[in-house]
């Protein structure tokens, strides 16, 4: 006689960690900065991964670029997905077929794969014809379908509230790519710092309207070297305490 096999509880699926990163562009003066950590981690294992996307039209006349926010899966699909699509577009510049190709890939990505997170910065660059070059920022929160239009920087990734606040009180509409590209470093730099998986070597995409058809990444070594020289977190914590009790007679 066959004996029933012993009860096995069912297991319990372990929770899915947050996909953490952060991402930010900025629209400058002269151009666009876009930077990300490098981190990727499933909570098992680490690994360092190029974030940023940047395409440059081989006439010169449009560029494209993005970072993305979420489940790693679904982001190296969509990312996949969208250089196919406008490695076939035309050498003519035509914003709104690119904002339209964003988002009809998102929407798919979102009903593809319901379970899955993403969200994302992009911005982009085109020469019209007797018009000076224009400039353009994005982004698609998670849950949404629109490519929302940013005047002056957007940011993606978990617990954002500390970056914002950076941004929100250093950045100004006059800022340079040179400028730009300081100010992303150091707002990387402390995210790295303080939020939870974000870390890595920090990436950076700018494109300058007066000089360049492409967009040129930053050495990650010279990045590197610039976070030690430049921006030691606790000497930051000191200043803003001193603001702090000096504002609130607090003793320090």
């Amino acid at each position: 006689m066959l004996r029933e096999p012993p009860y096995l509880p069912k297991r319990k699926r372990l929770p899915r960690r947050n996909a953490v990163t952060f991402v930010l562009g900025m629209l400058c003066k002269n151009g666009i900065v876009m930077c990300s950590d490098s981190l990727e981690s499933d909570g098992y294992s680490r690994s360092e991964v190029q974030k940023l996307n940047g395409f440059s039209h081989e006439d010169g006349r449009w560029g494209i670029s993005w970072g993305c926010a979420g489940d790693a899966p679904v982001i190296k699909r969509f990312d996949d997905k969208l250089r196919e699509f406008i490695n076939k577009e035309k050498s003519q510049y035509d914003r709104h077929r690119l904002e339209e190709i964003i988002e009809t890939l998102v929407k798919k990505m979102r009903d593809d794969y319901p379970d899955e997170r993403l969200s994302l910065v992009a911005s982009l660059w085109g020469k019209v014809k007797d018009k000076s070059p224009e400039t353009r920022l994005y982004s698609i929160k998670e849950g949404s379908n629109c490519l929302g239009v940013e005047s002056y920087f957007a940011c993606t990734g978990m617990d954002l509230s500390l970056g914002r606040f950076l941004l929100d009180s250093i950045f100004y509409p006059e800022i340079t790519t040179i400028e730009g590209t300081r100010l992303g470093i150091f707002v990387t730099h402390v995210m790295k710092e303080k939020a939870d998986g974000v870390g890595g070597a920090t990436q950076i995409l700018f494109y300058d309207s007066r000089v360049q058809t492409e967009w040129i990444q930053s050495n990650t070594r010279g990045v590197t070297e610039f976070e030690r020289a430049r921006y030691q977190i606790s000497g930051i914590e000191k200043v803003i305490k001193r603001f702090w009790c000096s504002s609130s007679d607090v003793p320090e």
